[in-house]
Protein backbone atom coordinates (compact mmCIF):
# COMPACT_ATOMS: atom_id res chain seq x y z
CA UNK A 1 0.00 0.00 0.00
CA UNK A 2 1.69 3.34 -1.34
CA UNK A 3 1.97 5.73 2.04
CA UNK A 4 0.63 9.18 1.69
CA UNK A 5 3.04 12.34 1.02
CA UNK A 6 0.75 14.62 3.02
CA UNK A 7 -1.34 14.47 6.66
CA UNK A 8 -4.56 14.03 5.50
CA UNK A 9 -7.32 15.93 8.03
CA UNK A 10 -11.46 14.94 8.86
CA UNK A 11 -12.90 19.02 8.05
CA UNK A 12 -16.21 20.02 7.63
CA UNK A 13 -15.56 22.99 5.27
CA UNK A 14 -18.17 24.86 3.25
CA UNK A 15 -16.89 25.18 -0.22
CA UNK A 16 -17.84 26.41 -3.69
CA UNK A 17 -16.64 25.11 -7.09
CA UNK A 18 -16.59 25.93 -10.82
CA UNK A 19 -15.82 23.58 -13.68
CA UNK A 20 -13.12 25.11 -15.69
CA UNK A 21 -13.66 23.60 -18.88
CA UNK A 22 -17.46 23.76 -18.70
CA UNK A 23 -19.70 26.57 -17.88
CA UNK A 24 -18.28 28.11 -14.86
CA UNK A 25 -21.22 28.21 -13.03
CA UNK A 26 -20.43 28.66 -9.11
CA UNK A 27 -22.27 25.40 -7.34
CA UNK A 28 -21.96 24.65 -3.65
CA UNK A 29 -19.88 21.69 -1.96
CA UNK A 30 -18.41 20.34 1.11
CA UNK A 31 -15.02 19.91 1.50
CA UNK A 32 -14.89 16.66 3.98
CA UNK A 33 -10.89 15.78 3.78
CA UNK A 34 -7.86 17.92 3.27
CA UNK A 35 -3.86 17.54 2.59
CA UNK A 36 -1.68 19.49 1.22
CA UNK A 37 -1.94 17.37 -2.68
CA UNK A 38 -5.64 16.73 -2.23
CA UNK A 39 -9.04 17.26 -1.02
CA UNK A 40 -12.20 14.94 -0.70
CA UNK A 41 -15.53 16.69 -1.84
CA UNK A 42 -19.39 15.82 -1.33
CA UNK A 43 -21.05 17.15 -4.45
CA UNK A 44 -24.98 18.05 -4.11
CA UNK A 45 -27.32 15.76 -5.94
CA UNK A 46 -28.09 17.39 -9.64
CA UNK A 47 -24.82 17.98 -12.74
CA UNK A 48 -21.67 16.00 -11.09
CA UNK A 49 -18.46 17.00 -12.82
CA UNK A 50 -16.75 14.28 -15.08
CA UNK A 51 -13.83 12.63 -14.18
CA UNK A 52 -10.78 14.24 -15.06
CA UNK A 53 -12.66 17.39 -15.01
CA UNK A 54 -10.58 20.53 -14.03
CA UNK A 55 -12.19 22.44 -11.15
CA UNK A 56 -11.47 25.24 -9.29
CA UNK A 57 -12.52 25.07 -5.52
CA UNK A 58 -12.82 27.91 -3.05
CA UNK A 59 -12.80 27.55 0.89
CA UNK A 60 -14.21 30.31 3.30
CA UNK A 61 -12.90 28.31 6.04
CA UNK A 62 -10.07 31.09 7.02
CA UNK A 63 -12.45 34.32 6.99
CA UNK A 64 -15.75 35.31 5.86
CA UNK A 65 -14.25 37.97 3.92
CA UNK A 66 -11.35 35.95 2.49
CA UNK A 67 -11.03 32.84 0.48
CA UNK A 68 -8.76 30.53 -0.12
CA UNK A 69 -8.56 29.13 -4.02
CA UNK A 70 -7.44 25.67 -4.88
CA UNK A 71 -7.69 24.19 -8.37
CA UNK A 72 -7.20 20.59 -9.17
CA UNK A 73 -8.80 17.31 -11.08
CA UNK A 74 -11.40 15.45 -10.33
CA UNK A 75 -9.38 11.89 -9.68
CA UNK A 76 -12.88 9.78 -8.76
CA UNK A 77 -16.41 9.98 -7.65
CA UNK A 78 -18.93 7.15 -5.81
CA UNK A 79 -22.16 7.64 -5.20
CA UNK A 80 -23.03 8.44 -1.25
CA UNK A 81 -26.70 8.44 -1.02
CA UNK A 82 -28.46 11.54 -2.36
CA UNK A 83 -24.80 13.18 -2.72
CA UNK A 84 -21.72 11.82 -4.71
CA UNK A 85 -18.44 11.69 -3.42
CA UNK A 86 -15.01 12.59 -4.94
CA UNK A 87 -11.32 12.42 -4.50
CA UNK A 88 -9.66 15.85 -5.96
CA UNK A 89 -5.28 15.79 -6.74
CA UNK A 90 -4.25 19.57 -6.44
CA UNK A 91 -2.21 21.12 -9.38
CA UNK A 92 0.45 22.60 -6.85
CA UNK A 93 1.17 21.99 -3.09
CA UNK A 94 -0.75 23.90 -1.04
CA UNK A 95 1.89 26.92 0.41
CA UNK A 96 2.62 26.96 3.71
CA UNK A 97 1.20 30.48 4.85
CA UNK A 98 -1.80 28.94 3.78
CA UNK A 99 -1.70 26.03 5.24
CA UNK A 100 -0.88 26.99 8.32
CA UNK A 101 -3.62 29.43 8.44
CA UNK A 102 -6.14 26.97 7.66
CA UNK A 103 -4.87 24.32 9.74
CA UNK A 104 -5.30 27.06 12.45
CA UNK A 105 -8.87 27.01 11.74
CA UNK A 106 -9.44 23.44 11.50
CA UNK A 107 -7.82 22.69 14.66
CA UNK A 108 -8.86 25.21 16.69
CA UNK A 109 -12.85 25.37 18.35
CA UNK A 110 -14.93 28.29 17.16
CA UNK A 111 -14.49 29.83 20.42
CA UNK A 112 -10.85 29.93 20.68
CA UNK A 113 -10.84 31.26 16.99
CA UNK A 114 -9.23 35.22 16.76
CA UNK A 115 -9.10 37.12 13.72
CA UNK A 116 -7.78 40.39 14.40
CA UNK A 117 -7.42 43.08 11.21
CA UNK A 118 -6.82 47.08 10.86
CA UNK A 119 -10.52 47.60 10.94
CA UNK A 120 -11.78 45.72 13.80
CA UNK A 121 -8.71 46.46 15.98
CA UNK A 122 -9.46 49.17 18.90
CA UNK A 123 -7.67 52.31 18.68
CA UNK A 124 -4.30 52.95 20.17
CA UNK A 125 -5.75 55.71 22.02
CA UNK A 126 -8.55 54.61 23.64
CA UNK A 127 -5.82 51.39 24.92
CA UNK A 128 -3.71 53.71 26.38
CA UNK A 129 -6.12 56.11 28.59
CA UNK A 130 -7.59 52.85 29.63
CA UNK A 131 -4.08 51.43 30.78
CA UNK A 132 -3.05 53.41 33.79
CA UNK A 133 -5.21 53.63 36.73
CA UNK A 134 -6.23 56.98 38.02
CA UNK A 135 -3.98 58.28 40.44
CA UNK A 136 -3.38 58.26 44.22
CA UNK A 137 -4.93 59.91 46.58
CA UNK A 138 -2.94 61.88 48.88
CA UNK A 139 -3.64 61.99 52.61
CA UNK A 140 -2.12 63.97 54.88
CA UNK A 141 -2.26 62.85 58.56
CA UNK A 142 -3.54 65.47 60.73
CA UNK A 143 -2.63 63.58 64.40
CA UNK A 144 0.48 61.97 65.78
CA UNK A 145 -1.78 58.77 66.15
CA UNK A 146 -3.00 58.95 62.24
CA UNK A 147 0.89 59.53 61.43
CA UNK A 148 1.93 56.19 62.90
CA UNK A 149 -0.87 54.61 61.68
CA UNK A 150 -0.30 55.54 58.06
CA UNK A 151 3.81 54.56 58.75
CA UNK A 152 2.36 51.23 59.93
CA UNK A 153 0.49 50.26 56.70
CA UNK A 154 2.68 52.01 54.21
CA UNK A 155 3.52 49.07 51.68
CA UNK A 156 6.44 48.32 48.98
CA UNK A 157 5.08 47.33 45.82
Amino acid sequence: MQKRSFTRYDVHIDGRYCAEDGSREWKPCLITKISRKGIGVVFPAGALPFVGSSLHFTLSAIKESECMSLRGVLRWVKSAGNCHAGGIELNAIVEDSQWLQLIYFIRQPAAEKQVIDLKTMTNQAVLNRNVHPPPAKLIIPTTKLDYIKSILNYKIL
